[in-house]
């Protein structure tokens, strides 16, 4: 039985078994400029951190206990059957490898941003999140579930699977995707913004945050119950009557020319350069109201706003202003401030 082995200048606990070498760390082991790695060792027993080396392969197959974290090993190809409980962090890595290894599983999240991979395994398979973020990726595989959020903004990835599963977040912005699949779900927020979808399918069951801005989405499904929804600068024209948002509404720049009774409770109501000509009674704004350069006459005869009332370039008269409903004082007027 081996109780400890030399790797890098310094010496690992481990032990022996019919299957290989099993390192034994106190948590983790720190390597740095590290050239080779024992081909024997078949499991880690907590973290790996490889940093600033010239390692070209790891033993196949390999079981980390833990997290693999890999900073500045650009000629390291990551080996086939490989398995992270924790997370794999390739972010800062360097890799020049263009392809992902076969086999590969990752109990935490994958984090791949500003790698050089090309597409995701068919056989990959990731247990919370993967974040691909200003990445080389282009293509993912036919079908995707994560518990996580899946990350792909600012790639070049053009089609996302047609079975589509995302426990938590969606992002995707600034992708040259032009639709959703039908049958996608995502749990809690999907953020499209600077796409060209064009239509949301009714499936999502979303219940965090929605951001379409500069899309060409022309409306939302009903039901939609939301923290926060952005739908600047793009044609839709009304909200459904069902539609709930408890955090903020951001719809500076579209043709909606009043809002359903339902978001009348809101963080913050932007409006800016829209259509707006009527607000919900009883309106209740807890921090900024933005209606500057929009078609508002006049506001509602109750309203509470906590912080500021943006008016600039609007037609509302100033002697009509009514007070705050909640308070009996003046309202928080900015008569002056306009978008550019």
């Amino acid at each position: 039985m081996i109780s400890s082995i030399e790797i890098g200048g310094q010496r690992v606990p481990a032990i022996e078994s019919p299957e290989g070498l099993t390192l034994t760390p106190d948590q983790y082991v720190s390597l740095s400029d590290l050239s080779e790695f024992p081909a024997q060792v078949r499991v880690i027993a907590g973290s790996l951190h490889l940093h600033n080396g010239s390692l070209r392969s790891l033993p196949s197959p390999l079981t980390i206990k833990g997290d693999l974290d890999i900073y500045s090993c650009p000629d390291l190809a990551l080996p086939d059957h490989l398995e992270v409980t924790g997370d794999l962090m390739l972010t800062n890595s360097e890799i020049r490898s263009e392809v992902l290894p076969t086999g590969l599983v990752v109990g935490g999240g994958l984090f791949i941003g500003d790698c050089q991979f090309r597409a995701l395994p068919p056989d990959l398979r990731v247990g919370r999140s993967i974040v691909a973020k200003d990445s080389k990726l282009e293509v993912l595989p036919e079908a995707l579930t994560l518990s996580g959020s899946l990350d792909i903004s600012g790639t070049a990835i053009s089609r996302l699977p047609a079975q589509l599963d995302i426990g938590s977040a969606l992002v995707a912005t600034h992708c040259p995707i032009a639709e959703i699949p039908a049958q996608s779900k995502v749990g809690e927020s999907l953020d499209i913004r600077g796409t060209r979808i064009t239509r949301l399918p009714d499936t999502l069951g979303l219940r965090g945050d929605l951001f379409v801005s500069d899309t060409g989405i022309t409306s939302l499904p009903e039901k939609l119950h939301l923290s926060s929804l952005d739908i600047t600068n793009t044609p839709i024209t009304h909200l459904p009557e069902s539609t709930r948002v408890h955090g903020s509404l951001w719809a500076n720049g579209t043709q909606i020319k009043r809002l359903p009774a339902g978001l009348a409770q809101l963080d913050t109501l932007a409006l800016n350069g829209s259509a707006i000509e009527e607000l919900p009674e009883n309106l209740r704004v807890q921090l900024d109201l933005h209606l500057a350069d929009s078609a508002i006459r006049k506001l509602p005869a109750k309203i509470d706003v906590g912080g500021t009332v943006y008016l600039g370039g609007t037609g509302v008269a100033r002697t009509r202003v009514p007070k705050n409903s909640r308070t009996g004082k003046p309202l928080d007027i900015n008569w002056d401030w306009r978008p550019a």
